[in-house]
């Protein structure tokens, strides 16, 4: 049998929320090497080889003591991720994920659901290549839902609970470990969604279930994710925030609010590492 595991926090308002640490639902998608992995930006699918050391192959089944395995993926497009500022600045600037204290991986969230809509059909914009039929999140679904899960929430606490914002997209692709995205130009965030979300008090983490919170193919200007880094402004000065993107989100987890535990894979000295977001249920009183 299962021990709960309650936890109390004491937000800001004085409000009290509690959560349960041993009910957490877990909403990565695994790095697969078996041929079922996602695919996205026609990147190739991970690949899994006994290590071979100048001739002498780590495999129990040719003779070795051991098995030692290599790893071959591309972080962005194998599994759900993390990536920072350095995911869009040249390599000599800006700060590495490991540089952005991930240890703080325990966030307030909220978690929404979206409907997609054709870009054509909003009066919403968008930094680079677009079409008036592709599927986009707009700001104005944004905001409603965002005001409909902050509406009993003091005013003092939404800081905390925007430390991740979790966007469930509703689309025919959702949640789909073994999705092929690549050239199905995927929904998308308008310029004026990420700037929405990029001017929430306390945000931290911005997370989804799609490939990228930009275009597939946007001639190169990856518009939301600057926007979101605040890189328009002094790089050096740049809050310390993470995109996750490619999640697993339950149809069964409601909309509302969460605590979650953004984990992140020990890898130093780069622009993106796998990701383990994990979401708890929280009730607030008082």
């Amino acid at each position: 049998s299962s021990v709960a595991m309650r936890t109390r926090l004491d937000l800001p308002s004085g409000a009290c929320a509690t959560t349960d640490l041993s009910c957490g639902v877990d909403c990565a998608i695994s790095i697969r090497f078996d041929g079922h992995s996602p695919e996205a930006f026609t990147m190739p699918r991970p690949v899994c080889r006994p290590l071979d050391v100048g001739g002498f192959v780590l495999n129990v089944d040719t003779g070795s003591p051991v098995n030692v395995d290599e790893l071959c993926f591309s972080v962005h497009g194998s599994g759900t991720h993390a990536e920072c500022m350095r995911h869009v600045l040249p390599r000599d600037s800006g700060k590495t994920i490991d540089q952005l204290n991930p240890q703080q991986s325990l966030v307030g969230a909220t978690l929404i659901t979206i409907n997609v809509c054709d870009f054509g059909s909003t009066a919403e914009g968008y930094t680079g290549k677009q079409q008036s039929g592709d599927s986009v999140i707009a700001a104005c679904a944004l905001r409603e839902a965002l005001k409909t899960i902050h509406e009993k929430v003091a005013d003092a606490d939404r800081p905390f609970f925007y430390g991740a914002v979790v966007v469930r997209c509703q689309h025919r692709k959702q949640g789909l470990s073994e999705a092929a995205w690549s050239g199905t130009n995927p929904p998308y965030f308008t310029s004026d969604a990420a700037s929405l979300i990029a001017q929430l008090p306390g945000i931290r983490y911005w997370m989804c279930d799609l490939p990228s919170i930009d275009r597939e193919d946007d001639d190169g200007h990856v518009g939301n994710h600057k926007t979101f880094f605040r890189l328009e402004e002094d790089v050096a000065a740049a809050p310390e925030r993470f995109v996750v993107e490619m999640a697993s989100i339950p149809e069964t987890l409601p909309d509302g609010l969460y605590l979650a535990d953004m984990q992140l894979a020990p890898i130093a000295g780069t622009d993106a590492v796998p990701a383990r977001p994990v979401l708890y249920s929280v009730e607030v009183s008082g």
